[in-house]
């Protein structure tokens, strides 16, 4: 399979366009002094772009392998279109020089276009952090939670009515899934983004996890020729409060761009929630509380160096640390069929967990003067540890309250992560197809340590798998090519293929078992487009798609609730596919219709195993399921008044599965619906003023062996600029009507489970912001602008 790997590598890095003719320019100011780094793009006169490049020190550009045809010339200079004309290439030709303003000359250009809250694409939808509500006083899961469709639990971040989402930050893949990306993610302030895209059809580029697409975390980066900083406080109140400060710097000047920010935060959150276990002759009713201390610091700092007009390198560095103080009261009141109480159950523990990681990356990109090819190379480094340490004590006691028993026990677990990967992402436009390709390679490990001890006799516990030192490997090869091709003035096609091989190792060695994956798939993707016209368009794609296991999901060791509930993992999981397919239709770019069909194999879920005689619940880990999901959504955003923006959306979907493994669990298929609508109201002409208006409304569902009752969410903000937009307050109330309680049930063993969750879902938050820094140039986000400058790597 390797051979194969490098044979289609050569292959693709082979394919290169004989020269035809050559075009010549220059840029320079009014003044004549030439204008370096100013993007020509060279265009057909249907405005396909045709190559594009950067004029250099002394001004100037060049362009190679041109066919002999009509095409257009357009120059833009710091995000703005400063000059565009017709001509005809017949011969090589060397144009007179683009006479445009340069960066002192633009000093008062002001782009007020501004960029929309949310915003419906064919193949993704992006929230617009920067204008929203919500641009200050949060962070990346937060948001991910406001973010419409997505629906973000405990240790899983999916799609409504779908499965698993992996998250990318700048395009790069975190190498967490889990309990371990929602707490990273918890250390991205708000303040450091400037947008969320939900993909759900990826290109080959990207690594083919997750089931139901990708979420790309777009960072904010500094403007050319400019520096900005930004400080903003504020507080979280739900049942507590928590405090955050944060700093975000970003500066450009000529060849260097540096961009800085600083994060801290403190204070407390909560889960509550019940659960009922109906046994065959009893029934158990658990109350539950735990609460948590926070304080987080995180900060990160990317340097980049722009050493010609055509190449660019730079480093970064993210890195953050959480700790806890956490104390649980968990209280069971055991009945009999007549509801009589027959004893109590109480367990109070405490915790003090820490989590740290840190993230480093390298980078180049070059672009190649003769047809526009463009290089990048990324290498990554990220580690991420974790110390748990929890303390407990049971009490059993009867009617009376008579204590018959007590147990104090102390379970600990440490984690640490290693991933180191390397990538190389080519793209080549060719004359008669525009290429993509490219190959990554990556090695992860991580060690977990985990230990039970009983404080009654402050001995270890000698059951074999509460005491165990595991370790899993896991190393991946990857390489992919995609081309895409303008086929007439209404059709476009892109076609890709990835292939991944895949080895693990996991070893335990309390119990000296090795258990070994070794495989190789292949990911295609295809996507074709047809613009009837300026108002109709339609859209076919499809994808092959993997899951692979958590890493806490793998890990065999018990972590104890109490002497009665556990979470174990199982070391030999499967990974998960997903074969989807999505047909679209666009009117005028405010109406979106979709329907998709997704099947799946090998689902991996989290089920119970409950022994009636000894009342033990085991949460365990499993690939129990095949399933599959079809689902039809309309989209339709409605701004014809200048004060209103309003994104409305409504979803249908089924869904299906049947158990592959002999579990005694109850599968569950039906129809499920969801509602949301995002409101952005403008208060002012100034456009200062704005307020936020969303709903959302999921009916009852049923996925699994899960089925869940409905919920919904009213959600209501304000947001006011002042000093010339430097100054900003904004508050937001989450969950007005504390409405949006996970309420669950399923049934295994012959056991019914009910369960009704509440994680401070209602809050009220209230932040300042204020911006300060050379603000000569403003250039706001607008649709249609050139953002490749801006976010370079």
């Amino acid at each position: 399979m390797k051979t194969k790997l490098i044979i289609l590598i050569c292959f693709t890095a082979s394919l290169v366009s004989f020269a035809q003719t050559k075009l010549s320019g220059s840029v320079v100011d009014a003044t004549q002094q030439p204008i370096d780094f100013a993007e020509i793009l060279l265009l057909s006169p249907e405005e396909k772009l045709i190559q594009h490049t950067y004029t250099d020190e002394a001004g100037k550009f060049s362009f190679e392998s041109i066919a002999s045809d009509s095409y257009k010339i357009r120059v833009n200079n710091l995000g703005t279109k400063q000059y565009e004309t017709a001509l005809t290439i017949s011969q090589d030709s060397t144009l007179a020089p683009f006479v445009i303003q340069n960066d002192k000359m633009l000093d008062e250009i002001v782009v007020a276009a501004q960029a929309k809250v949310f915003e419906r694409k064919v193949d993704r939808t992006v929230f617009n952090i920067e204008q929203s509500v919500h641009a200050n006083n949060s962070n990346a899961k937060d948001l991910l939670k406001l973010t419409p469709g997505l629906k973000v639990d405990k240790d899983q971040i999916s799609l409504i009515g779908k499965n698993s989402m992996q998250v990318m930050i700048n395009d790069k893949m975190l190498p967490l899934t889990g309990e371990e990306l929602i707490n990273y993610l918890n250390t991205i302030p708000s303040e450091n983004i400037q947008k969320i895209e939900i993909i759900s059809t990826p290109p080959a580029k990207y690594e083919a996890s997750g089931n139901s697409g990708l979420i790309n975390i777009v960072l904010k980066q500094a403007k050319h020729n400019a520096w900005n900083n930004q400080i903003s406080t504020g507080f979280e109140a739900a049942d507590k409060a928590t405090w955050k400060i944060s700093d975000v710097f970003n500066y450009s000047k000529n060849k260097v761009s540096i961009a800085a920010a600083f994060n801290a935060s403190t204070g407390y959150n909560q889960e509550i929630g019940k659960m009922d276990l109906h046994y065959p002759t009893e029934t158990w009713n658990t109350v539950y509380r735990e609460t948590r201390k926070n304080k987080d610091i995180s900060g990160s700092f990317q340097l980049d160096y722009q050493a010609t007009p055509r190449t660019g390198f730079g480093v970064q560095y993210r890195g953050s640390k959480n700790t806890q103080e956490t104390t649980d009261k968990n209280q069971v009141g055991v009945y009999n069929l007549v509801d009589n109480l027959l004893k109590n159950i109480d367990t109070k523990g405490k915790s003090a967990p820490d989590f740290n990681n840190h993230a480093i990356n390298l980078n180049l990109a070059h672009k190649f003067d003769t047809v526009g090819t463009k290089l990048n190379i990324d290498m990554d480094y990220f580690n991420y540890i974790t110390n748990k340490s929890r303390v407990f004590n049971t009490i059993t006691s009867d009617v009376n309250n008579v204590v018959n028993k007590e147990q104090q026990a102390q379970t600990t677990g440490d984690q640490k992560i290693d991933n180191y990967s390397a990538k190389i992402d080519i793209e080549q436009p060719l004359s008669f197809v525009n290429l993509s390709y490219g190959a990554k390679v990556s090695f992860v490990k991580t060690v977990n340590n985990a230990n039970s001890f009983n404080f009654n006799n402050q001995t270890l516990v000698n059951e074999i798998l509460q005491a165990d030192h595991f370790i899993y490997k896991e190393n991946i090869q990857a390489a992919y090519i995609s081309a895409t091709k303008t086929i007439s003035k209404k059709w476009e096609a892109q076609l890709g293929l990835r292939v991944e091989s895949t080895q693990t190792i996991g070893e335990s060695v309390a119990t000296k078992s090795i258990e070994k994956t070794n495989y190789t798939e292949l990911f295609p993707t295809l996507y074709v487009s047809y613009k009837m016209n300026d108002e109709n368009n339609f859209t076919l794609s499809a994808n092959r798609r993997i899951n692979r296991p958590s890493f806490w999901q793998l890990n065999p060791f018990r972590w104890y609730i109490n002497e009665y509930n556990y979470v174990t993992g199982d070391p030999t999981l499967k990974p998960t596919y997903v074969n989807a397919v999505n047909v679209g239709y666009t009117f005028k770019n405010k109406l979106f219709i979709n329907a998709s069909y997704s099947k799946i194999t090998n689902l991996a879920s989290q089920y119970s195993n409950i022994d009636s005689a000894t009342n033990i619940q085991i949460l365990k880990q499993g690939n129990i399921f095949d399933a599959a999901s079809t689902n039809l959504s309309i989209t339709h955003t409605f701004d014809t008044w200048h004060w209103l923006n309003s994104q409305n959306t409504v979803s249908a979907f089924y869904n299906s599965s049947k158990l592959i493994q002999d579990v005694n669990v109850e599968t569950n298929n039906g129809m499920g619906y969801y509602f949301n609508s995002n409101n952005t109201i403008q208060l002012n002409a100034d456009k200062t003023f704005q307020a936020q208006v969303d709903f959302w409304y999921q009916s009852k569902l049923n996925n699994g062996n899960w089925k869940l009752k409905p919920m919904y969410g009213l959600n209501l903000g304000l947001k006011y600029a002042m000093l010339d937009k430097k100054l900003n307050v904004s508050a937001y109330m989450n969950d007005i009507l504390r409405t949006s309680n996970l309420r669950a049930q399923a049934t295994s063993d012959g056991v019914k489970q009910q369960y009704n969750m509440y994680n401070d879902n209602r809050y009220f938050t209230f932040g300042l912001s204020y911006n300060f820094g050379n603000a000569k140039i403003k250039v706001k986000e607008r649709q249609g602008s050139n953002k490749d400058i801006i976010n370079r790597k």
